[in-house]
Order: C-alpha cells, then sequence, then structure tokens
C-alpha cells in the first residue's frame, strides 16, 4: 500500500462535482469481477472520499467493483491521509479528524483510536503499522495493539536530505527498507525527490531535487517491483526504478498506485474519464498492460460532491 498525502494533486484537477468511476471487468467470477480473461478483481475497495472541498471533510468509504455502488463507513476523518486494508484482520487504518491513528472493523464496524499522532498509515510486516509523524520528518512503526512505537526512521536531516524536506509518500519494503518521495518547498514552488532508506538507515537518493517527479511508491506482494507515478503516469518498475511497463497514458494525470493482494491488478486515481462523467476516476487494470478495461459508473449513496482518493483493496 503506498502511503502518502494527496490533497495537491485533489486541488490541482480543480472541480470536484463527479461520480465514483471504476474501470472493471464484465463479468462475476468467485465473488469478484475479472477484465476480460485476466486476473479476478476483489469485490470491494476502500477509498477516502472528499465530500466537502470548501471544509475538506473526508469518510471512509466502501466501493462495490461491479457496481460501482458505495457506502460510508466512517464519517470525518482526516482528508489528506491515506489509508490501509489488512486481509488478515480485516481491519482498515486511518487518520482519524484530530490527526491520530485509529483501526475500524470491517466485519464489526468498532472504530478503535491507537493513541499515536501520525499520517498516511500503512499495515507493514508482523501487524505493524508504518505512518509519517505530523511533521513529515520521521516514519513510526507503531503495535497497532499496545500503542507502541517500536521503531522511528529519521529521514529528514539525514543522509544528505535537508532539514526541510518532507516525506510526501512512502512505502516499506519487506525487508523493512523505506521507499520515499521527498518535496521541498520554494518560493517556486515544490520540488520532489526519490530516496531509499535501508533497514539500517543509509540514505540513495534515485532521483534529485527537481528531476522528475516520482511519487506515491507501492511495493508489490512479492516486493520485488514498485508502481509509482513518474511525470503522473502510473509505472511498474523494478526497486531501483527502472520502468517495466507503463499502466496509463501519458495524456492522464494519475497518482496513488495501489496492488491488489494478489499483485496482479493495481488500482489508482486518475483524471481517465471525460466529462460529463466527471475528471477524476478510480482506474483498475491488469498489470502486464494486456487486458480490455469496461468503465463501470458507480450510482450508490456516496455524496455527488465526493472525490474518491486513496483507493485500496
Amino acid at each position: 500500500m503506498a502511503f502518502g498525502t494527496w490533497w495537491s494533486v485533489v486541488r490541482g484537477w480543480g472541480a470536484v462535482l463527479l461520480v465514483l468511476v471504476l474501470l472493471a471487468g464484465s463479468c462475476s467470477r468467485g465473488g469478484g469481477a475479472d477484465l476480460g480473461d485476466g486476473p479476478v478483481v476483489p469485490r470491494t475497495l476502500y477509498a477516502v472520499c472528499l465530500t466537502e472541498s470548501e471544509t475538506h471533510r473526508a469518510d471512509l468509504c466502501a466501493v462495490d467493483s461491479l457496481s460501482g455502488a458505495g457506502t460510508t463507513l466512517v464519517e470525518g476523518i482526516a482528508f489528506e491521509s491515506s489509508i490501509d486494508f489488512d486481509p488478515g484482520s480485516q481491519n482498515i487504518v486511518f487518520t482519524d479528524g484530530e490527526g491520530d491513528l485509529a483501526l475500524m472493523s470491517v466485519e464489526s464496524g468498532e472504530v478503535t483510536p491507537i493513541g499515536v499522532a501520525g499520517t498516511s498509515p500503512g499495515f507493514v510486516a508482523a501487524g505493524k503499522i508504518a505512518a509519517v509523524t505530523p511533521d513529515g520528518g520521521a516514519v513510526l512503526v507503531v503495535d497497532p495493539v499496545t500503542g507502541e512505537v517500536v521503531r522511528r526512521i529519521e529521514v529528514a536531516g539525514r543522509g544528505g536530505i535537508g532539514p526541510d524536506e518532507k516525506i510526501f509518500g512512502f512505502d516499506m519494503g519487506v525487508s523493512g527498507e523505506l521507499y520515499v518521495e521527498l518535496y521541498l518547498e520554494t518560493d517556486d514552488g515544490w520540488l520532489n525527490s526519490f530516496v531509499v532508506v535501508s533497514p539500517e538507515g543509509e540514505v540513495e537518493r534515485l532521483v534529485p531535487l527537481g528531476d522528475l517527479r516520482v511519487g506515491s511508491p507501492d511495493v508489490d506482494p512479492s516486493g520485488e517491483r514498485l508502481a509509482v507515478t513518474i511525470d503522473g503516469v502510473i509505472t511498474v518498475t523494478d526497486l531501483e526504478l527502472n520502468p517495466i511497463v507503463r499502466l496509463s497514458r501519458p495524456d492522464w494525470v494519475s497518482t496513488t498506485p495501489d496492488w491488489s493482494p494478489a499483485g496482479d491488478l493495481v488500482v489508482w486515481l486518475s483524471n481517465a474519464v471525460p466529462e460529463p462523467v466527471g475528471p477524476v476516476a478510480v482506474v483498475m487494470r491488469d498489470a502486464q498492460a494486456e487486458f480490455p478495461q469496461t468503465v463501470v459508473v458507480g450510482s450508490g449513496p456516496l455524496p455527488l460532491h465526493s472525490v474518491p482518493v486513496f483507493p485500496t483493496w
């Protein structure tokens, strides 16, 4: 799961009057949809829905991948933060409206505070949760049962990274390494870079500041590939950022890719669907870009002015 922030992307697209759109298959099999003869799509996706653009109100929503119908699960969560779903525990981790980490049980609907402040949370190895500190300079690894911070990984101010560079998005690999999109705010706008932080804390900057926009990293379940946004194009790469396949078109603006649990599908947010449906869509595609796509327009109880972001499985 790629953990990060998204508001600058949505704000840059302007209008928020839209409905939820999923690219999914036209028939069901095993409780989901499939892309032609391709991979099976899980029946339910989860997303953050921006429901009021002026007040930055957001809700946690569940979306049916066959009909596109949506259901609000938790109201009033942090509008700039990602979410993540753990199939094992059937929990969703999110940042609540007060800036603290929390869990919601998909089975019971119960919300449990974790008691640690953080943004952009996601599940990592051994059932732990990783999240960015409120100041954007470090990543915390937290035990969701006890609320104990078991590891703090400093990023800003070390290994050639300036103290004012902040974490925009990250993911943790299977060995505990971090893949991090950084940003530096200047008088001329934001400068982005991309770094890898080893489990021992060594930093390697793969993309220099301002060279190109590489962000929203998500490690696939095998730990061997990344799904990233490279200058607005969703791209599958190796762990050194060498491209393997590009999934989205260059005339789209796409962000926040997320691998399916089987590692055969990628879902992301994009402006792939033209008016009058709306400028933003949730896009689902086979990771090898081999299978055709069908557009399904959602019509469920999600508010009309809702922007679905950070889609996850």
